[in-house]
């Protein structure tokens, strides 16, 4: 989300942001047999990394690589299990804008990988997709001194996902599975001031 705060009128600085947060998933899977069962991530924790650049006054482009960790579960009427560890990395093409000295919106196009930690016997087994991922954010900003602003933001994206196994398994198409995250960012800008 909107890590990095908009350049002020006359500046022209890159910035570098850290954000932190959770992240809550949609399910991966939703089927029926005997049962009703979903597979889907527990909530996890989010680590993530930004550069951005100002594109005029209000403006800023950059790249972003975030990553979460947690466990794979299904989720049936009657019972829950764990079926693997699973890390998911999404590499991603930020724009943002700052709409008020204190809120910002942004929109992201990337990537979403998923690694699982033991893929075999599960539907990871015949390989990981790399699903194209669109996103929205928005984020609540306040300077700390000239060169640094923290920040709480709330993200949202939407990916379709479908594996090798569930395809033949004759899971037809793919699930759109949307995601959450929120949490906090601190932002340094390094540069100087136009002339």
């Amino acid at each position: 989300m909107a890590a990095a705060a908009g350049p002020a009128a006359g500046q022209s600085r890159t910035a570098v942001g850290l954000r932190v947060g959770v992240v809550g998933s949609s399910n991966l899977v939703r089927d029926s047999i005997v049962e009703a069962f979903a597979v889907r991530p527990q909530v996890a924790p989010m680590l993530g990394l930004r550069v951005t650049m100002p594109v005029g006054h209000r403006y800023a482009v950059g790249g972003q690589v975030a990553v979460s960790r947690s466990s794979l579960r299904t989720v049936g009427d009657t019972a829950s299990a764990t079926v693997t560890t699973l890390t998911v990395w999404a590499p991603s093409v930020v724009v943002r804008t700052s709409l008020r000295p204190w809120l910002a919106a942004e929109a992201r196009l990337g990537l979403l990988l998923y690694d699982a930690a033991e893929p075999q016997g599960t539907l990871f087994s015949d390989g990981a997709p790399v699903a194209p991922m669109l996103g929205v954010g928005v984020a609540l900003e306040r300077p700390l001194g000239t060169r640094y602003r923290a920040a709480l933001f709330l993200d949202y994206d939407a990916h379709r996902f479908t594996t090798t196994v569930l395809e033949a398994r004759g899971f037809t198409g793919a699930t759109i599975v949307h995601r959450v995250s929120v949490g906090l960012s601190l932002t340094r800008e390094f540069g100087h001031a136009a002339p």
